[in-house]
């Protein structure tokens, strides 16, 4: 490991040395004719071997040219190549500001940088989706749920912005334990905001949204175990503009956004001043009082961008993020509210209230430095702090009864520090660096109960231990059950209220990383690309749980001692150890021509070890690990107006962890070890630019994903073919767009989209009725533009035909016989109106 990392860096450095004493430099920024910088465009200089491309600021810069007369050629996809003569003197340095005009006929915005470089989708040997904020805007695409409807073998479950769920190939993050890292990482701007109770991010000012498939260890770290989404911002940048939107919606929505972006010094220091207020109603009527499933966030975010010279440049980021939302319909798939029926999408019944809610506050702020050493050599180093607090009250149980209401109150922060140089040559490019990531967060669980209620949750239990004994309905025509004041079994009289605390469930983890990854031209086709990241851990997790100060008399049932659910704990348990682990990736990617290439991969994904307390016992789960079989086909093809991809993957899971809830024998839930899984998995993605008006889009991903029959020691596994939860075997989606122009009007532009899941169980125990059946989604979206593109209008209506669904079953009632159900989002619609200045 240390003789190929410490080669890297030394051909990192060599071009330190390059430059000549005679040379000059030619540097410059490149713009589209709307003013706007552009990203990843090819500069050539002819003659001689001088390439480089724009950067996010659309900057470029040719070192160690000789004197003499050149042709400096401009080409990116979607505009008409230009070329301008250079005449160079000895030792001449010149600026050249350029811009350049769009084609009649291509497509636009799939200029990535998920290999930590700038580059062309088709380029990247990773099965990958770039979601442009045009395709946002026009989709009227306002949260991360919409967006991963159009990402084939993705899903993003948006029950609630404290527990969010992702899940991509099949595989799930959307455990809140704070000692348990995701499968997914989501990035934020370069910063890993990974932890599932700060994962979810309003949707605004986003310049794009990169989605990676598979295992991005060597790319995106140790919580990118079978993919990845980045959220990438929109910069401060050297002009003035800014835009103001107003929506209005159904169930009482209300929208607001805007920024406005300043130039505070030429050429110099600008700034980017951006934010949101977003609410709606739920849409799930609640007859205790108020509503569920709704939102209400408001987000602001400052960008500062300085440049100190030619070769250097420097962000500061500052993020904010406030939620007041209604709280998750949890309705109980047992008991009907009154008058009512156990539909979930029909309303429901919970005791909470007005008192259910989601709560949480978000503060972010990102700095992020490049110094460019030549046009080969660049030094990134990345900065971010986070720090959140959250509350969530929920009805677990899902009815008015009083047995399993929760309020859960978190807080966390983390720190990440990463140093990273990027040699981007001729015929090797690539990356190594270092990365330091700290993180604290904590979490209590406040449990509230009527005992008599309790009683009749249990008593099924009681029945098939008590010969004679008759289980009591927990609710009779929408009520709670209250008959039974006296336990039976003891001759106590039951509370009518007690309440018991998971005082402190969390952990305080740190973890170094030292990643290289690059890709090296064998042939002037044939590529091969090598990565690898080292991650040494120090995990420690805490547990506690008090006795309570009003004992409940229920414990026995449960043998929980004083408590009836959550058995107390001898004081503040801790453990900790250290673990390291690797990850890594090989690719061979060879080009037919400029239009087609195709690419092989071997890669290793890791999730790391668990540290498991309980009341009773500690447990040491091993590292979860993939290996990753891949090969893919990408191209642009029809003067780069037809763009298709393909993907078949086939990945090998040992050590699967999935996670059960088990109040019965441990506190909320419980991670196991279930042993060896395999899936097998195909992704394909089209986009069409058919003509100067019509945009064509489909995607499609087909997935078998199962646990295999036996162990690594040929033992039968206690999840033997199962499917895994939340993995449909078919998902898709399609649409068009076609621009209207009305003359000196401005222009129409329609939208029109369909997405679709296949039928998918909501536990890996595949559990009859924790089942949605297989759906579609249609969508659309109209746009009017004025021709100076000043101002304009969108409507907007998603879920057309008003289709019901759930996003996730079971949850913590499933471990007492009555599981809930959560209903997906029926049809919005909306009118936006927006000014440009």
């Amino acid at each position: 490991m240390i003789k190929p990392f410490n080669l890297l860096t030394l051909l990192l450095f060599c071009c330190l040395f390059a430059a000549g004493q005679q040379t000059g430099n030619i540097t410059g920024i490149i713009k589209d004719n709307q003013n706007d910088l552009i990203t990843g465009a090819n500069i050539i200089l002819i003659p001689g071997s001088s390439v480089t491309t724009t950067d996010k600021e659309g900057r470029f810069c040719l070192n160690n040219i000789p004197a003499g007369e050149y042709t400096l050629q401009v080409s990116y996809i979607g505009y008409k190549t230009f070329t301008v003569q250079i005449s160079m003197d000895i030792a001449e340095n010149k600026e050249v500001d350029l811009v350049i005009q769009t084609v009649s006929i291509a497509l636009n915005d799939i200029t990535v940088t998920s290999q930590k470089r700038t580059e062309i989708s088709k380029d990247v040997p990773i099965a990958l989706s770039s979601i442009s904020s045009g395709f946002l805007d026009n989709n009227v695409i306002e949260t991360m749920g919409s967006m991963a409807d159009f990402v084939p073998g993705v899903q993003v479950q948006e029950q609630s912005v404290v527990f969010p769920g992702f899940v991509i190939r099949g595989l799930t993050s959307d455990n809140h334990s704070l000692n348990v890292d995701n499968r997914v990482s989501v990035f934020q701007d370069g910063i890993s905001v990974s932890k599932q109770i700060g994962a979810f991010t309003e949707f605004f000012d986003i310049d794009r949204v990169e989605v990676l498939k598979g295992p991005q260890g060597t790319l995106f770290g140790r919580s990118a175990q079978i993919g990845a989404i980045h959220l990438i911002t929109k910069r401060a940048t050297n002009t003035t503009s800014g835009n103001v939107t107003f929506g209005l919606g159904n169930y009482n929505q209300i929208r607001a956004n805007g920024y406005i972006n300043l130039p505070l010094e030429k050429d110099k220091l600008f700034v980017r001043v951006a934010g949101i207020y977003h609410k709606r109603d739920g849409y799930v009527e609640n007859l205790s009082g108020g509503t569920l499933m709704g939102k209400n966030t408001l987000a602001t975010r400052a960008s500062i961008k300085y440049l100190p010279n030619q070769h250097s440049a420097f962000d500061l980021i500052f993020n904010y993020q406030r939620d007041r939302a209604p709280g998750t319909a949890f309705k109980s798939g047992v008991y009907a509210p009154k008058g009512g029926d156990t539909n979930p999408s029909t309303f429901a019944d919970l005791e909470g209230g007005t008192d259910l809610t989601d709560s949480r506050d978000v503060y972010g702020i990102t700095a992020q430095y490049k110094q460019y050493f030549s046009h080969l050599l660049s030094l990134t180093a990345i900065s971010g702090y986070r720090t959140l607090t959250a509350s969530s009250n929920f009805d677990s149980d899902g009815t008015k009864a009083q047995v399993l209401a929760i309020k859960a109150d978190a807080v966390y922060n983390q720190f990440s520090q990463e140093i990273r140089l990027n040699y981007d040559g001729k015929r090797f490019s690539g990356f190594s660096g270092v990365n330091y990531f700290r993180e604290y967060g904590n979490m209590s669980m406040l449990l509230s109960q009527d005992e008599r209620s309790v009683f009749a949750m249990l008593s099924p239990l009681l029945a098939a231990k008590i010969p004679g004994f008759k289980p009591i309905p927990t609710i009779i025509d929408g009520e709670p059950n209250l008959s039974v004041a006296v336990n039976p079994l003891t001759g106590k009289p039951l509370k009518t209220f007690h309440t018991e605390k998971i005082n402190d469930e969390g952990a305080r983890n740190s973890a170094f990383d030292v990643f290289a990854d690059g890709t090296y031209k064998l042939t002037s086709k044939l590529k091969i690309t090598a990565g690898t990241r080292m991650i040494f851990e120090d995990q420690r997790s805490f547990y506690r749980i008090d006795p309570a100060d009003d004992p409940g008399t229920l414990g026995f049932l449960l043998q929980k001692g004083s408590n009836n659910l959550f058995k107390p704990t001898d004081g503040l348990i801790e453990e900790s150890k250290t673990f390291t682990g690797w990850v890594g990736r090989l690719v061979l990617q060879y080009d037919f021509s400029g239009q087609v290439s195709t690419y092989a991969s071997w890669s290793k994904g890791r999730r790391p070890n668990v540290i498991q307390i309980s009341t009773d016992t500690i447990q040491f789960l091993d590292a979860e690990v993939v290996y990753n079989y891949e090969a893919g086909i990408k191209t642009l093809l029809m003067n780069k107006r037809l763009m298709i991809n393909f993907s078949g993957f086939c990945y090998d899971y040992s050590h699967f962890q999935t996670v059960s809830f088990d109040i019965e024998n441990a506190g909320i839930s419980r991670f196991t070890d279930s042993g060896k899984a395999l899936g097998l998995g195909i992704e394909t993605d089209l986009q069409f630019a058919a003509t100067k008006r019509l945009t064509l889009f489909a995607n499609y991903a087909w997935l078998d994903a199962q646990f295999n029959h036996k162990d690594s020691y040929g033992n039968e596994q206690q999840l033997a073919g199962n499917n895994f939860r939340l993995s449909p075997v078919h998902s898709g989606a399609a649409g068009l767009s076609y621009r209207f122009d009305l003359g000196k009007s401005g222009c129409l532009e329609l939208n029109l989209s369909v997405t679709g899941k296949s039928g998918h169980y909501f536990d890996d125990d595949n559990t009859p009725g924790l089942y949605q059946d297989s759906y579609l989604l249609f969508n659309s979206a109209l746009q009017y533009a004025a021709q100076n593109g000043k101002y304009g209008m969108r409507l907007n209506m998603n879920n057309l035909t008003n289709k019901r669904y759930i996003i996730d079953a079971g949850n913590t009632g499933q471990s007492f016989g009555i599981p809930t159900f959560v209903p997906g989002a029926p049809r919005f619609y909306g009118v936006q109106f927006f000014v440009n200045l």
